[in-house]
């Protein structure tokens, strides 16, 4: 680390580490049009000539009226033309701020004699990504105004600064620590403020969420997105999955897992993580974020591409919590739908059916006004020794594992299986119909296969929305026979809502 003496307002030959670092003052500030660069530092002629220097030896005169022989500049104490001296620095902005003895403020456009309440939260240093950090790190913060005069510590205006930050006060006065709220809410703090590198949008928060990750600037969004995965590697809060979704977004419909910028996590400032005793767990992976938890199976009130499952991610308060949307889009693949938005849920999770699912690539928050007329079905094949599923289909409902269909239907749905009983293969059909659970089978009055599926087959009626089938794989080599296949084996006219589905579905 590098420190500028006060008294002679040059740079220590030296930089300092670890017990070696003495006690100095820090300065949090806007950068504006001609700074003092490192470079600039090594000639005091050609420092002194830079607009900048006016803020650089107003700092220092404050630092020494407060007894400190060293300070801190981001602008003229960090080699940026040394990639590894800036890595080293942005990693460790944080323990910058949070070690120094005092944080001078300075508002270059906060006026003389400018009432605080009404100017205080136009100024841009409440809107800029790295002066978040460097409000919440250090414990005696003075703020300025653009004469240098004195306006007032953090504890002084600890009200109207918690207000126009979002900042709960005990963390302000570090009655509390940031490890002590959910990265829903800490992301929230950052979702109005602005860098003006892309990827400082990420990196301003690395020492915010405890986390290190390497530099690339030009990497742009992608930035943030490896941010949200470190943290998934040091954390297991869940909440990170809790954001709110754009106009733009809401129209693509399936949406990743994690956000784009912080700005989405604007209205998570009350979503606290879950308790630790919560089963889950996650990982990144080349396939996308592979998550273990419970899952609640859904059915939403507007077609969907497949089976929809909520999963519970954060908490509000004891009684109501936040639910992501998930839809399946693949064996053990889920999208995240854009078109809703988080919310919590008055729901007494104790009461709701729960399916563990292995791997949760993408996730959606569901409303709780939409959690009316619930219904849907889970259902489940269960087998002895002598019968084995060959195939199913549709495939993407279908989970191997467990010998279960996950969808959910409001008039129809077919689902086709190929079974090998005691060597002999059979061809069968389930038709879901006005929510009754029929069996058509391929060959006729096979009282083995009957039998059998009368007492293996069992479907639950799940707490879950309301889902009108638009994706129908019908396992079958040939197509016209269809219509009168299943009109033979239901030996009644098929409904116009099942010839309408398969219909649909021959001329794809």
């Amino acid at each position: 680390m590098r420190l500028l003496d006060t008294q002679t307002k040059r740079l220590e030959p030296n930089e300092f580490h670890g017990s070696r670092l003495p006690q100095y003052a820090i300065l949090s500030h806007t950068w504006e049009h001609d700074e003092v660069t490192f470079e600039d530092m090594q000639d005091p002629r050609v420092a002194r000539q830079k607009e900048g220097w006016s803020k650089i030896s107003e700092m220092c005169a404050c630092a020494r009226r407060n007894r400190w022989r060293y300070a801190w500049v981001d602008t003229c104490c960090i080699d940026k033309k040394n990639s590894t001296e800036l890595a080293e620095a942005i990693g460790s902005m944080y323990k910058y701020y949070q070690h120094a003895k005092q944080c001078y403020v300075y508002l270059s456009d906060l006026p003389m004699g400018a009432s605080i309440l009404e100017e205080l939260p136009h100024c841009k240093w409440f809107s800029r990504g790295w002066t978040l950090q460097e409000l919440i790190a250090p414990k005696d913060v003075i703020f300025f105004n653009e004469a240098w005069d004195c306006i007032g510590t953090k504890q002084d205006l600890l009200d109207t600064i918690s207000t126009i930050t979002r900042i709960p006060a005990p963390l302000l006065l570090h009655e509390t620590s940031v490890a002590d709220y959910s990265v829903a809410q800490r992301m929230s703090w950052a979702a109005t403020r602005r860098t003006t590198r892309i990827e400082d949008t990420a990196y301003c928060l690395l020492g915010l969420f405890e986390v290190s990750m390497y530099l690339n600037y030009g990497e742009e969004e992608k930035a943030f997105t490896r941010l949200q995965e470190a943290i998934i590697k040091s954390s297991m809060d869940l909440s990170l999955l809790v954001w709110n979704t754009s106009s733009k977004e809401q129209a693509k419909g399936v949406l990743s897992i994690l956000a784009l910028s912080p700005s989405r996590f604007l209205y998570c400032s009350d979503v606290k993580a879950l308790p630790q005793t919560s089963e889950v767990s996650w990982a990144v992976t080349a396939r996308g974020l592979e998550l273990q938890g419970n899952l609640l199976m859904l059915r939403p009130s507007e077609p969907a591409r497949g089976p929809s499952f909520g999963l519970l991610a954060a908490c509000y308060d004891a009684e109501l919590q936040y639910f992501v949307h998930l839809e399946m889009i693949g064996p053990n693949l889920y999208a995240r739908n854009g078109r809703y938005e988080p919310e919590p849920l008055d729901v007494d999770i104790a009461q709701l059916t729960m399916k563990s699912k292995p791997s949760v690539p993408s996730v959606i928050a569901i409303r709780s006004s939409q959690l009316q007329n619930l219904s849907s079905y889970y259902l489940q094949i269960r087998t002895s020794r002598e019968i084995h599923i060959n195939t199913a289909a549709p495939n993407r409902f279908y989970n191997n594992t467990e010998q279960a269909f996950y969808f959910g239907v409001s008039s129809s749905c077919i689902i086709a299986l190929e079974v090998i009983i005691r060597g002999k293969i059979f061809n069968f059909m389930l038709v879901v119909e006005t929510q009754q659970l029929k069996l058509h089978f391929s060959q006729h009055e096979e009282s083995d296969m009957r039998k059998f599926f009368a007492e293996s087959i069992e479907h639950d009626d799940l707490e879950t929305w309301k889902y009108q089938a638009t994706h129908l794989d019908l396992y079958t080599g040939e197509r016209e026979p269809i219509m009168s296949y299943l009109e033979n084996s239901l030996r009644k006219p098929v409904s116009q809502s099942v010839q309408k589905s398969v219909r649909k579905q021959v001329q794809e």
